[in-house]
């Protein structure tokens, strides 16, 4: 990849993690309430519910936004959002009231490299 490329890509994915910064939020109670765009695969961004500060950053692999985030409420495995909060008691509950952040990004690949993006860029906690 030449430095041409490489740079219209950051830049890309500069204005890309903008925009999911700058949308409006949703509770996950909220998005998974509605139908609509995140039903289609992407990254999200977990905020706190009090101070919208960043605590997970994440893609779907197979699934919808709307899924995986039904994953983080309900499964409570050790990667998912109700585990993460029991390892780490001095975060706020419930689930339900944390915000989501998302962005459509239907290339796999794509997908991985925007997350890794994110995760450099605003350094949530919850991400390992």
């Amino acid at each position: 990849m030449n430095a041409a490329v490489l740079h219209q890509r950051i830049r890309t994915y500069q204005a890309r993690l903008n925009d999911l910064l700058t949308s409006r939020p949703l509770s996950i109670a909220e998005l998974l309430a509605e139908r609509g765009a995140h039903n289609a695969p992407g990254v999200y961004v977990l905020f706190t519910p009090a101070d919208d500060q960043p605590v997970y950053a994440g893609r779907t692999k197979t699934q919808s936004i709307a899924a995986r985030v039904r994953d983080h409420r309900d499964a409570g495995t050790a990667s998912d959002l109700g585990g993460m909060l029991k390892r780490n008691p001095e975060l706020p509950r419930p689930v339900d009231k944390y915000l989501v952040r998302y962005t459509t990004v239907t290339d796999a690949r794509d997908r991985l490299f925007f997350e890794a993006f994110v995760i450099g860029c605003l350094a949530p906690p919850l991400n390992k």
